[in-house]
Order: C-alpha cells, then structure tokens, then sequence
C-alpha cells in the first residue's frame, strides 16, 4: 500500500461523542457480508455524524482494517477549514485544480444528484479543499445543504483495477464551523461508476432479513432480535401489513414449516400491541 495508508487509530484523543460516531459510521458497513460475484450498491443509511470544529472524521466503506477518507474541519490563521483526503492510493476525490505549481490548489467539486462518479470523473488529485472562506475563493461547499463529493478508493490492492466509486452527502457552513455528514454510498464492484444519489436496490416494506421477500423467516429474524431496529414494534407492524395481506391472513394459509406456532403468537401480540399504541 501507498504511504497514505493509515489506520484506525485516528479516534485516539477524541471525545466519547465523536468516538460514539466513529462507531456508528463503522457498524453502517460492517453489518455489510462479503460481496458475490453480483455485488451492488452499498448504502450506509443515515448517519447525520458531526464533525467538531479543530477535529476530523474517518470514514470506513468497506469492511478491511483502514479508514478510506478523512475529512477535515480544523481552524487555521485564516478561520475554519473544511477538507478531505482519500487515505489509500490510488483513490482520488472528484475535483479541480486552479494555478500552477506551489500556488496550485485542489479543490473538491460539488456533484448534482445523478452525476455518474468513475475513472474519468474522480480526480485529479487524493485530497482537495471543501472550504477556507476568502482564502480559497473557488471552493464550492462554503455554504452548502446536502452537498454531494464523489471519490474512488481501492479494496485489496493499490492498482488501478481494486478502485471503487463512492459519493458522500455533506452539509457545511464554513463562517461557523459546522460539517455534517449525513450518508453515503459506494459501487460493490471494483472499475463499475456508481451515479450520485444511488442507495442500491429498494428495500421491500417488511423485508425485516433483507432477503428480498416478506415470510414467516422476517418474523424469526424480529424474534431473535436481528433486525434494524432490533424489537421494534412498527417493524413488526410492516412485516404484518406486507405478509399476504397481512400476518392474521396468513395464518389461513399453509404457513413455513415450524412458523405456525410463532406466527400467532406474534399476530396476536401484534393486534394487542395496535391497540395500545391507538389507546
């Protein structure tokens, strides 16, 4: 790996709060399986994860040991600096240059939804400016609400073909301070753009397993206390509206083998449980 490689132990020193959001940003991917041969999108989910002003956050896509980006929001002579760097080679982030040699600056564009992130459009440079007030003049995210960054970073290797393609939806006011990153998402196939705005295939309403269908084995996942969020009384209301019409209807039917005893107990603990919640 390059010398940009870097590890985790960038939340040595922070406070409980920002440790807390380092947390939370890395159990957005590492609930993530190792992708097959059809990998998709991979969408964090929201995150809303402040950074503090003299501070910096790392962000892990993937499910490796590095951070893949650091974003900055320090304060320098000149007032609050917003900035980010794609920690591995050859990851670059999607932006411009203005002058020429030592005078240069690298700036970070500000993507539209729908803009395609790939090998043309992620460069030039690993790091690039957000925001310096006056003092950068051409940055783009001096005052933004739900501004997009789109980069590349590698998994596995640092040659071209190990490359992802990621965009991230931030939020900055460089005359006070304030950076958030609210989410992001990144292309589960190495060389394959991913278009600002994308999350992946839509989730199916009481698909509390994420397999992609509503059945009996959602309940047993809500039991078990597998699904996000873990015992939660509307997830179980979704997966009753969304089963055959409804988990009362079900149990009609022929249900999944060793499911019938579950799904009543579960339906009948469900329809007590509307009519508190009504009350």
């Amino acid at each position: 790996m390059s010398a940009r490689k870097q590890t985790n132990n960038e939340t040595s020193g922070l406070s409980k709060k920002r440790v807390a959001y380092a947390l939370a940003a890395g159990a957005a991917v590492a609930s993530v399986e190792a992708m097959d041969a059809n990998a998709e999108v991979v969408y964090s989910g929201s995150q809303e994860i402040s950074i503090e002003l003299g501070s910096s956050q790392s962000i892990q896509f993937d499910t490796d040991p590095y951070s893949d980006v650091k974003l900055k929001n320090y304060y320098f002579g000149g007032g609050p600096y917003q900035g980010l760097t794609v920690n591995f080679a050859p990851g670059k982030v999607a932006g411009f240059q203005i002058g020429s040699g030592i005078s240069a600056v690298d700036y970070v564009s500000a993507l539209t939804i729908g803009t395609l992130v790939d090998s043309v459009s992620a460069g030039p440079d690993f790091k690039g400016s957000l925001a310096y007030g006056s003092l950068n003049p051409n940055a783009q995210f001096n005052n933004i609400t739900n501004g997009y960054i789109g980069l590349s970073f590698p998994i596995g290797g640092n040659t071209a073909d190990k490359l992802h393609f990621a965009w991230m939806r931030v939020s900055i006011d460089n005359t006070l301070g304030s950076f958030i990153i609210h989410d992001w998402a990144w292309e589960g196939d190495a060389g394959v753009g991913i278009v600002v705005g994308d999350t992946g295939p839509t989730a199916v309403p009481g698909d509390l397993n994420g397999d992609g269908e509503v059945t009996g084995r959602d309940f047993l996942a809500w039991q078990r206390g597998e699904t996000d969020p873990a015992f939660s009384v509307d997830s179980l209301i979704e997966w009753q509206d969304n089963y055959n019409g409804g988990a009362l209807v079900a149990l009609n039917a022929v249900p999944e083998p060793m499911t019938l005893g579950m799904l009543a107990a579960g339906a009948s603990g469900l329809v007590l449980m509307r009519r508190l919640r009504q009350r």
